[in-house]
């Protein structure tokens, strides 16, 4: 039930890390702490880098490739930040820490509704 509530699929993958688990995986993707620093997995749009122009195509937090990132004219790159594959990966495995369980007056309900589901 709690895995239903919180859309986790893959038990062994959905859920976050320890810190050794992250550390090992950090290690076996990217070779080194260093290299998954140094690797940036994208760029993200940030106004706040110069408050005099902003770019209306773009929200804050809106994400572009590194390829993307490189067509852009110069004028235009300091206002993207680069993320790293340590930083994206990071808070990818933070992320699934907020996990909210289903209110437990409604517990029978999801159980009759999987099993109407289920039986079809």
């Amino acid at each position: 039930m709690v895995y239903f509530s919180i859309g986790l699929i893959d038990p062994y993958y959905d859920w976050p890390m320890t810190t050794d688990q992250f550390n090992a995986f950090i290690l076996q993707k990217y070779g080194s702490y260093e290299a998954a620093v140094e690797t940036i997995h994208h760029y993200e749009y940030n106004p706040l880098v110069d408050s005099g122009d902003h770019d209306a195509n773009y929200m804050p937090g809106y994400q572009m490739t590194a390829t993307t990132y490189s067509f852009l004219p110069p004028e235009r790159k300091y206002q993207w930040v680069p993320v790293s594959e340590y930083d994206y990966q990071f808070k990818r495995n933070e992320n699934k820490r907020a996990i909210q369980l289903l209110d437990s007056r409604l517990k029978d309900q999801v159980v009759r509704e999987i099993s109407t589901i289920l039986k079809k």
